[in-house]
């Protein structure tokens, strides 16, 4: 999925769990292999917002379900956002735990989070500032 090894692991292993309630997985990432960013925190930033993507499109009729991830690095700034289709109604899932968690590494690196509920569709997305490439 990307140059990222840690970032890989984290996916590989969350979008086998989607492939597997057939939900369709498509990536854009284009991030450094070596960022300092610490691999704790890529598990909670990645594991969770993919975890909570996953779990939404579940409940959604097959053929419809998808989690789409965005993910670019560019002078020190990490951009993640990733959508996922949902049923219309509101979904109180990100609410809970997972989010209090991403909300904690965004604010560590200075960043930002926005969760944004646009009926069938849901996008969150993550700029973390100040992330140095590793040689």
């Amino acid at each position: 999925y990307s140059d990222n090894p840690i970032v890989d692991s984290v996916l590989r292993i969350k979008f086998g769990r989607a492939k597997a309630r057939g939900i369709k997985v498509e990536t854009s990432i284009r991030i450094p292999k070596q960022m300092q960013l610490d691999h704790g925190d890529i598990g909670v930033l990645y594991g969770n917002l993919v975890d909570n993507a996953v779990e939404a499109c579940s409940k959604v009729p097959e053929g419809q379900r998808f989690v789409k991830i965005e993910n670019k690095y560019q002078s020190g700034i990490l951009l993640l956002v990733i959508t996922n289709s949902k049923t219309g109604k509101k979904d109180n899932i990100r609410h809970g735990h997972g989010v209090q968690s991403v909300r904690k590494v965004v604010e560590k690196y200075n960043g930002t989070v926005s969760f944004t509920d646009k009926g069938d569709i849901f996008e969150v997305s993550a700029m973390l500032y100040g992330i140095e490439v590793k040689e």
